[in-house]
């Protein structure tokens, strides 16, 4: 079908509410287009699926989608299907920030905390999923999207399966995706908490290193082998039990829930991080997944602390005060860019922060995270 057709002109009405500002993405299944709904004025993406991927089960899944009925503050899930000039459409609320495989395609190198980190918050995704037997089947960085504020969110959920059955469609992506789903085989809890840990052992390894040895994990896990991760366990000890357990090749001898992997990593994130589960912090994050952690007391911050390249922010530019009891306070120290709490500008004079408040440090986006 000629590329005119799937992809509409910028400017168009699809669906006589939906105006086109930007074509997204592009998938094995569908296009992706950045929409304006000009009745609720929200920003929409719209997924047009390719007429010749189409099965009756593929249709059925994209008419049930918009049924689940799911919230949850970590995953995606189309409002309302539609068809329209022969093609299929889901609709769903468009979201702000970056893909979490194209920052490691960037060669952005992420630190291990904030990897963990990214995975908590993911497995608090799929625990909505499973809580009502669903399981993503599609877990991996491409998958993965970071809002300005630093919220992980799990997108592309529109072929996720019954938890206790075989796949009806999906295949998942080799190398993310365990022996039983490759095989259509009982998927498990412990499916997606597998495609979760491979994540994380991409991030942990970095995108030059994870695609070295891809071809040899994928062969492995084809074969119902436990890929090799002696790499990962050397430079990472402490995750060695996690990674261990998690890249089972049965997946009754995995994790059997997300909330327990989740434990574990929380212990490992604490390790990380010097401190005890227990200790008052807060957090900014940032849009790639950076995050600076800060416990009870006052810090400068400045060029150096958030990126020693950009010359918009002052070598001293804003002061952070935490008491450890939940409250946060930043004042500006006469800073060249300026410093915004949701927009507001901020002087010298203490502006209380709170659990997710946005910061703005020059042209900087930083959410914040408190925990007392």
């Amino acid at each position: 079908m000629p590329s005119d057709i799937i992809y509409p002109k910028v400017g168009c009405i699809i669906n006589k509410r939906y105006k086109v500002e930007d074509i997204s993405g592009e998938g094995n299944t569908a296009a992706v287009f950045k929409c304006k709904d000009i009745v609720s004025h929200r920003y929409m993406a719209i997924k047009r699926f390719f007429p010749d991927k189409l099965t009756k089960e593929i249709k059925k899944k994209i008419a049930d989608e918009p049924k689940l009925g799911i919230k949850s503050d970590y995953l995606v899930f189309a409002e309302q299907s539609f068809r329209e000039q022969g093609f299929y459409h889901l609709v769903m609320p468009h979201i702000d920030g970056q893909c979490l495989g194209n920052i490691l395609a960037s060669g952005v190198i992420i630190e291990p905390i904030t990897a963990v980190n990214i995975v908590l918050h993911m497995t608090k995704g799929v625990d909505d999923l499973h809580s009502v037997n669903l399981i993503s089947t599609d877990i991996k960085s491409d998958n993965t999207m970071i809002t300005p504020e630093g919220k992980i969110k799990l997108i592309d959920n529109t072929f996720c399966e019954k938890k206790g059955s075989k796949a009806l469609i999906s295949k998942g992506t080799p190398i993310y995706a365990p022996y039983e789903l490759l095989n259509n085989e009982r998927l498990y809890a412990s499916t997606d908490l597998f495609s979760m840990i491979i994540v994380l052992c991409e991030l942990l390894m970095g995108v030059t290193e994870f695609e070295n040895i891809s071809e040899s994990w994928e062969l492995d896990i084809k074969q119902g082998l436990k890929p090799d991760i002696s790499l990962i366990k050397s430079k990472y000890p402490e995750f060695r039990r996690i990674a261990d357990r998690a890249l089972e090749p049965n997946p009754k001898d995995r994790f059997t829930s997300a909330y327990d992997l989740y434990k574990e990593l929380y212990a490992y994130y604490n390790l990380l991080a010097g401190v005890n589960s227990s200790t008052p912090q807060i957090r900014l994050l940032f849009m790639n997944g950076k995050e600076l952690c800060f416990n009870q007391g006052r810090t400068n911050i400045g060029r150096n602390m958030i990126d020693a390249n950009n010359s918009l922010i002052s070598e001293l530019h804003f002061e952070l005060e935490y008491n450890g009891n939940g409250v946060g306070k930043i004042r500006d120290h006469n800073s060249r860019n300026g410093t915004l709490v949701n927009n507001k500008g901020v002087g010298n004079e203490w502006v209380q922060i709170k659990d997710s408040d946005v910061l703005r440090v020059a042209n900087i986006q930083l959410g914040v995270r408190i925990s007392a």
